[in-house]
């Protein structure tokens, strides 16, 4: 008996660890999602467990701290946010958290507050800096719309295909469902959803920065059901990235589905 039973004991401990090296191969639901792999669910930003799969982790990397922010050690991507359109001013506050920044290099140009205000010769300035050939060490732009003039969706479109040509990833980032501060935001919106030059689109999911949880408002009045047949994948702005779980279930419920997030705290 004592045999018996000491095989026993084996064997099951066998079993357990045969189980438990299986976990990161297996497949599983998670709520009624599509199939996610146990490395996807285990996916971490700064010790956040994260269980909804996220093909881009990024952060905003401020360029007024006097210390420049860690980010998230999981990144694929990163963005020097300066709040300027102007693309010179961007581009020279950029370069105190350039080689800080994880992953696939962005810089950002325009913002919430009037020097991120978009306009035609703003829209100018980048491309200018991109044709010259000043942004060489990015990857990526983001065009952080959110205030600006109205009759502009021509030179965004113009702008964002310069961008490509040069083999640029483009992210379009706007308050809420859409820019609060611009007149034809519902027509410039439409523009957005349907480009074939934006890679992402990143609605912002909170208003001060420093929210606890996600802010689902829509702006200008510009429903989240016109994001469901977006051509730019969809990737959420939050304040931090433990909040991107119950985006993902947000937006699945109303069917739009996210492609990954990219953190605003620091």
């Amino acid at each position: 008996m004592r045999t018996v039973g000491l095989f026993c004991i084996i064997l099951l401990i066998g079993l357990a660890a045969g189980f438990e090296g299986n976990l990161t191969k297996e497949v599983r639901q998670v709520d009624g999602d599509a199939p996610v792999t146990m490395r996807q669910a285990e996916m971490t930003s700064n010790g956040v467990r994260q269980v909804y799969p996220a093909s881009l982790v990024g952060y905003y990397a401020w360029t007024w701290p006097y210390t420049p922010t860690p980010g998230l050690y999981s990144a694929t991507m990163s963005v020097a946010f300066s709040g300027f359109t102007n693309a010179r001013t961007a581009l020279d506050r950029s370069k105190k958290v350039y080689r800080t920044l994880k992953g696939d290099k962005y810089i950002a140009f325009g913002g919430g507050t009037e020097p991120g205000r978009f306009t035609r010769a703003g829209i100018a300035s980048i491309n200018a800096v991109i044709s010259g050939g000043l942004l060489s060490g990015y990857s990526g732009i983001v065009y952080d719309v959110e205030a600006g003039d109205s009759g502009l969706r021509g030179d965004f479109a113009r702008s964002f295909a310069l961008a490509k040509s040069y083999d640029f990833s483009v992210v379009v980032t706007v308050s809420h469902s859409a820019p609060y501060g611009i007149e034809d935001a519902g027509t410039l919106m439409d523009s957005f959803l349907s480009s074939r030059n934006i890679d992402y689109i990143s609605p912002q999911l909170y208003t001060g920065g420093t929210e606890f949880s996600n802010d689902y408002s829509i702006s200008s009045g510009y429903g989240w059901y016109k994001y469901q047949n977006s051509y730019p994948r969809v990737v959420v702005s939050i304040v931090q990235a433990r909040l991107y779980d119950d985006a993902f279930k947000y937006f699945r419920n109303i069917r739009i589905p996210l492609s990954g997030y990219i953190q605003w705290a620091q």
